[in-house]
């Protein structure tokens, strides 16, 4: 007699198993990764070879090491490792010093050897192979010197210089984000950019809604309308936002400000009662009904798709799909960031193999769907050195917030250099409708072209406009010194503010400039004496003096024109002491932490402001001044203006008195 045994039990208590671990491990298998490592460790124990390779390998870096820690008791000396570009971990140059120069030194050693232990073994899957290699460097990275108090030069030197009380605020940070977590509130630094509040302003209305997408139409907001509308599809697991940012970083803003009619799917968010959900539902009830909708609203017109993410995978899809019915509905197909080609995808490859599936699988079967700390698990994983490690040391041991925004500080500075970004004299010339007279000569050498000035006059006030001009291509920008001005263009600037305080009229400066001329010429001929007197000088001027960074405002190229009693930024601009290259050469000797250095400057326009060093930030248009010079010319215009007629009524001693004291106040440190 045979008996049939029902495995629909088994396996369902199969999966329920790996739901519970999955909650543990943010849905990643412990399977696959056990399965890597005996693979590795079975075929090490028979590679005599590969074993004796690592034994001289240990002993080379031994001997290495110590001979660089006796070489440098005598004298400074070239690290015998450095760090990958990227790894930003020992950036400071506290860590330049003993013993943490040997600590992360030997630190850095032993991550190379795990590099070629777990690399290169016969007879490995190569699969295994790359778990195995990111597996050990993950851990690596948890026991990294820069993760704890004692081993961290920066944390130990803040820790001195502020009396602890970095701890003390890293601990109500650290209970902060505990709370948070434990009621399933969003991190603290989302709290920025609420829906509504400070993303998603553009007016839009649903016009189609399913179990699975709300369909939003952004009408244009021009008088003329482009005939092709636009479809945009974002990824699954990012809301429709992502395009929609704050209103001078936002896709949708910018297409509906140029006449374009926008349609954006919004995905709805999956429950348990969706688990049988799967692609053709996505397909069909997703992206195939937005284009439908849209060809009913639009029925003579070809639509412009664009995909971001996953929305780009699954509408390439589609297109793939209407492309073999010849339905020809579509004009064009944009996609951002979006993966079509899965023969490499990177390390997110990692967590595919039959053993991960299977896991989640079981999760699915449970809950029906992948909630939002399961599917960061693994991008966690991916970019934990950034996302976990590095925020413990700032948040906890450093005592620092980082502030979150939509552009980086590095971002921002791209910006200020964009090739199309108007110069000093298209300001000039718009804001003063052409009625402007350039002055020329400092009357003692020559006429420096990176310096302009002379008279304008905007709605019937004349103002004296001095600022540096950079040129508009490669033979201008040779003409005019790439706005590096010499010791001669700041006297001629001083003889222009002279001049307009000999005939009463206020002054307007317009920065932007990499820095003042570092030639041996200009040393010669005093460059840093001419800036120092141009300081002096602003300082005391009895009419009112407006200062602008339009663009880059570098060290005292911008300090000699930049005293005055309002001191204002265009949004994407950068004021600081150095250039982030320049501060990465000289801490680093590489330009390759220049993304850093921005961070560490503090030098964008919020920063300035939050300092105290400039008065307000002028907002430029959406993508930037370059996107729409004429609106930025008329803002900028207007701001001129109301700072002007603040300023006009103060008697000139008391204006004097309020600029030297400002500026007198700033940089002032009182310890407490």
């Amino acid at each position: 007699m045979s008996y049939k045994v029902d495995s629909a039990p088994a396996h369902d208590l199969d999966k329920v198993i790996y739901a519970t671990i999955a909650r543990m491990t943010s849905g990643l298998s412990p399977a696959s990764l056990v399965n890597a490592y005996v693979d590795w460790l079975i075929h090490l124990s028979f590679s005599p070879g590969k074993q004796h390779e690592l034994s001289v390998k240990a002993g080379t870096k031994a001997r290495k090491m110590l001979a660089h820690l006796i070489q440098s008791v005598w004298q400074p000396c070239e690290t015998c490792i450095d760090p990958l570009p990227q790894d930003t971990r020992f950036a400071a140059p506290e860590w330049r010093q003993m013993p943490y120069l040997a600590i992360y030194q030997t630190f850095l050693l032993q991550q190379q050897w795990w590099h070629n232990a777990t690399t290169d073994v016969p007879g490995v899957n190569h699969h295994h192979e790359r778990v195995l290699d990111f597996t050990s460097r993950q851990m690596l990275d948890l026991v990294s010197p820069s993760n704890f108090f004692w081993t961290n030069p920066e944390v130990v030197r803040r820790t001195l210089d502020r009396g602890g009380l970095n701890l003390l605020e890293g601990s109500r940070n650290w209970w902060e984000d505990l709370v948070r977590w434990m009621s399933d509130k969003t991190p603290i630094s989302t709290d920025n950019f609420r829906p509504g509040h400070e993303v998603a302003l553009t007016p839009g209305k649903v016009v189609y809604r399913n179990h699975l997408i709300e369909l939003i139409q952004y009408s244009a907001q021009t008088p003329e309308v482009h005939a092709n509308p636009v479809l945009m599809v974002p990824s699954w697991i990012m809301k429709f936002y992502i395009l929609d940012l704050s209103p001078h970083n936002s896709m949708v803003r910018y297409l509906v400000n140029r006449g374009h009619t926008v349609f954006m799917v919004s995905w709805r968010n999956p429950q348990a009662k969706d688990r049988d959900i799967g692609m053709d539902d996505y397909l069909n009830n997703g992206v195939m009904d937005a284009i439908r909708v849209v060809s009913e609203i639009f029925p003579k017109q070809k639509i412009q798709a664009v995909g971001y993410c996953l929305g780009g995978t699954l509408l390439s899809i589609a297109a793939a799909l209407m492309a073999r019915r010849d339905d020809t509905r579509l004009k064009s197909l944009s996609l951002l960031a979006s993966q079509v080609d899965f023969t490499e995808p990177g390390e997110l490859a990692l967590f595919i193999d039959d053993s991960q599936l299977t896991f989640l699988d079981g999760v699915m079967s449970d809950q029906g769907f992948l909630d939002g700390k399961q599917m960061a698990g693994a991008f966690t994983l991916l970019n934990q050195r950034d996302l976990v490690f590095s925020r413990i040391v700032r948040d906890y041991w450093l005592g620092q917030r980082a502030p979150v925004t939509d552009l980086t500080a590095w971002q921002r500075v791209q910006l200020s250099r964009h090739p199309n970004r108007p110069y000093t004299l298209a300001y000039i010339n718009a804001m003063t409708n052409g009625q402007f007279s350039e002055l020329h000569g400092d009357r003692q050498v020559k006429d420096d072209k990176a310096m302009v000035g002379g008279w304008g006059w905007i709605d019937g006030e004349s103002f004296m406009f001095v600022g540096q001009q950079k040129g508009i291509n490669t033979k201008m920008r040779q003409l005019r010194n790439f706005g590096m001005a010499n010791p001669d263009g700041y006297r001629k600037a001083l003889r222009l503010f002279k001049q307009a305080e000999k005939f009463g009229r206020p002054i307007v400066t317009l920065i932007d400039t990499p820095g003042a001329f570092p030639g041996l010429e200009a040393e010669e001929r005093g460059q840093g004496e001419a800036i120092a007197r141009n300081i002096m000088e602003m300082t005391r001027l009895k009419v009112p003096v407006i200062c602008v960074i339009i663009g880059e405002g570098a060290s005292g190229g911008a300090l000699g024109i930049g005293v005055g009693d309002r001191v204002l930024m265009l949004e994407n601009t950068w004021y600081s002491v150095i250039s982030p290259e320049s501060c990465s050469s000289i801490l680093w000797r590489s330009w390759d932490y220049k993304t850093t250095a921005a961070e560490a400057l503090k030098l964008t326009a919020k920063d300035m402001l939050a300092n105290g060093l400039i008065d307000g930030i002028v907002p430029e248009p959406l993508g930037g001044v370059h996107r729409d010079p004429e609106a930025m010319f008329a803002t900028l215009k207007q701001e001129i203006m109301k700072h002007y007629r603040e300023l006009a009524p103060l008697d000139p001693a008391e204006r004097v008195a309020i600029r030297m004291e400002k500026f007198s106040n700033m940089g002032v440190y009182e310890n407490a």
